[in-house]
């Protein structure tokens, strides 16, 4: 192989000489002599040759026979930049970190460097790589170039799930009776089945007029007879919010029996 893919390669010719009876090794490609001696170091392009080699004895007879040398172009490194991934979203925050596993491997034995590329940008080096991808699918390109300088690359796609907003459940409607013979009532408001990727930074709880009335997963307010039309408001740990309704109806409360003995006699 050309191992330095500079188009040539030095190959070293040997003859062997078992009986130690050969006086003089010459070498020929064609009708050219390319030098004499056992052990001849001599340069070839790339391609296909026969050589021959005469050997003649102190007599001066001589004998024949031929070689054939393959000199075969650099070939470039081997790449496999891992497999297909699927990314589910895990923090509610646009992309996602993820890990680049690759391997390339240079025919000729020569050392190789890495690099990845994302969108034409360079993402880092190194068979493996911890990187950030933004949501969607993204092709990434991992090139090995090995110490001659020739390269050979390798894509895989990463498809990212988009940011998962956050779901609030302000709980189910429910009619609270009165309980303490007064106008309104405390009632316990319930957030906890609102769920977020990554977490819930706040709740917020409004009324029908937008006033925030309390905060908290479930904060006690005091809310006034009749039908209240309470608002949660969820944001989670990447800005994102959503919101949900629940009706909570206070009953009114009895009112306390009059007496009444008639007019004085």
């Amino acid at each position: 192989d050309d191992r330095n893919a500079d188009g040539v390669e030095t190959v070293t010719l040997t003859a062997i000489d078992p009986n130690n009876t050969v006086a003089r090794f010459v070498w020929s490609l064609g009708e050219d002599v390319i030098g004499e001696g056992q052990s001849l170091p001599y340069e070839f392009d790339v391609g296909t040759y026969e050589v021959t080699l005469q050997v003649f004895d102190q007599a001066g007879r001589s004998a024949f026979d031929e070689v054939n040398v393959i000199v075969r172009a650099a070939r470039p490194p081997t790449v496999e930049a891992g497999e297909p991934q699927s990314i589910q979203d895990t923090d509610a925050v646009p992309g996602e970190d993820i890990v680049l596993s690759g391997s390339g491997v240079d025919p000729g034995g020569n050392t190789v460097t890495f690099q990845w590329f994302a969108n034409d940008s360079l993402l880092g080096t190194g068979p493996r790589h911890e990187s950030r991808l933004p949501d969607g699918v993204n092709d990434v390109e991992l090139v090995v170039t090995d110490s001659t300088g020739q390269t050979g690359s390798d894509t895989v796609v990463i498809t990212i799930a988009n940011a998962i907003a956050p779901t609030a459940n302000a709980g189910d409607d429910r009619r609270v009776a009165d309980s303490d013979g007064q106008v309104g009532e405390s009632v316990t408001l319930n957030g906890s089945a609102s769920v977020a990727n990554g977490g819930i930074a706040s709740y917020e709880w409004r009324s029908a007029q937008n006033e925030v009335i309390a905060s908290g997963v479930t904060p006690t307010v005091r809310l006034p007879d009749g039908a209240n039309v309470i608002t949660l408001l969820v944001t989670n740990n990447a800005g994102a919010t959503a919101s949900d309704t629940a009706t909570i109806t206070v009953d009114v409360a009895a009112q306390a029996p009059v007496a009444n003995a008639g007019a004085d006699q």
